[in-house]
């Protein structure tokens, strides 16, 4: 089988746009609006006119063919009911490339979903699309600080009233800020619910691969399967995390996270965790559920903030390896937590398995949870991806 270089697929793009555009072919078919077959004096421009054409169709549908697009502005949404499909060919040939993209500035995001009000409905889907932010590394925001951070490959600006967001078979790498990044945490901002991901992989984030904010409001409804998330903190000064959650009723699964426990960036130095749960006010992360996890490496593999006033609350985690850590395994705070079957061990002096500051206060639940990888042998298989990242 021929792998397709980036050259390749460069000359492929070109070819198909320029061959479309001169036989004058219908851009929307009954099935999708292809942007390479919209006139424009630029990709973003084509993009723009394709996303226009497919949200007054009934398939709402726009196609990125295989091939490079090379962004100079974001893909913005902003209207108030967003019901689209944004579907590419595979997320290792249809690239959409920050070329790179700098707003007013400072470094933007691939894909923009924002208003300032809030959607009244967002029915949107991503889907087999591949996010390159390789250029924003050269750039002097990112080399400088400064506003390096707010590029995105994803980035939600606000919530909506009803519907959801996912993404599903897509691949972002490189991002100087958050992978995906659900920014919904200013005091006028509305949830963000239903947020729904499926076969995402993330590589090289500058600051969290995922990363969600919480509205006075709350969100609800976090559903993750089949993750791979591979090294963060490229561009944090503090602490980057590969799942930062700040949403209630959450469902994690097939899990894998590998990093450096901490990396030294233009902008400080960042101590990586796994998944931390985050508290805002007076409330904490309620109701999750995180199962078939695989960590490697990281300073704290899996992070509860919160005192005994803000804590998390109803919380299990169920056949997880954790290794490798240079600080803490588990670091548990909250009520009714429980941790079932798997290992969390790391031959760092300075580690610990385990950790629980509030434990008399607030007990919490161990079963079957060992201190030695080679209890866990059988979890391998089952644990699933984890073989297949390393």
């Amino acid at each position: 089988m021929k792998t397709l270089t980036v050259m390749t697929l460069l000359t492929l793009t070109a070819s198909v746009v320029s061959a479309t555009v001169a036989r004058g072919e219908a851009p929307c078919s009954a099935h999708n609006c292809d942007v390479t077959k919209f006139a424009g004096t630029s990709i973003d421009q084509k993009i723009e006119n394709a996303i226009a054409a497919a949200s007054k169709l009934p398939h709402r549908t726009v196609y990125f063919p295989a091939g490079i697009y090379n962004l100079r502005k974001s893909i913005s949404l902003n209207s108030a009911v967003v019901n689209l499909r944004l579907i590419g060919h595979s997320s290792q040939t249809s690239i959409l490339s920050s070329a790179p993209i700098v707003d007013n500035g400072c470094l933007g995001s691939v894909i923009n979903i924002d208003r300032s009000s809030g959607f009244d409905i967002m029915r949107l889907e991503i889907d087999r699309l591949g996010i390159e932010m390789k250029n924003t590394r050269d750039t002097s925001q990112f080399r400088d600080g400064g506003c390096s951070s707010s590029g995105h490959g994803i980035r939600v600006g606000n919530g909506w009233r009803d519907g959801f967001l996912k993404i599903e078979n897509t691949r972002i790498m490189n991002a100087p800020g958050y992978g995906i990044g659900v920014q919904n945490g200013g005091s006028t901002d509305i949830s963000a619910n239903n947020l729904w991901l499926r076969s995402v992989e993330i590589y090289n984030s500058g600051m969290d691969a995922i990363d969600t904010k919480r509205p006075m409001g709350g969100n609800k409804n976090f559903d993750a399967r089949d993750l791979i998330i591979s090294e963060i903190g490229f561009n944090d000064e503090r602490s980057a995390a590969a799942i930062d959650i700040s949403y209630d009723d959450v469902y994690l699964k097939g899990i894998t996270i590998i990093t450096a426990p901490r990396r030294e960036n233009p902008r400080g130095m960042s101590e990586n965790t796994g998944i931390r749960f985050r508290t805002r006010e007076l409330s904490g992360v309620k109701n999750a559920i995180v199962r078939e996890l695989y960590i490697k490496g990281t300073t704290n593999a899996v992070h509860f903030d919160g005192d005994e006033m803000t804590h998390a609350e109803n919380v299990t985690v169920k056949h997880a390896i954790i290794k490798s850590f240079a600080g803490t395994g588990i670091f548990g705070r909250g009520k009714n937590l429980t941790f079932k079957v798997g290992c969390t061990s790391s031959s760092d002096p300075n580690s610990k398995s385990f950790h629980f500051p509030l434990a008399a206060q607030l007990p919490y639940i161990r079963n079957n949870m060992s201190d030695d990888l080679s209890d866990c042998s059988d979890l391998y298989e089952f644990v699933g991806s984890s073989k297949r990242a390393e």
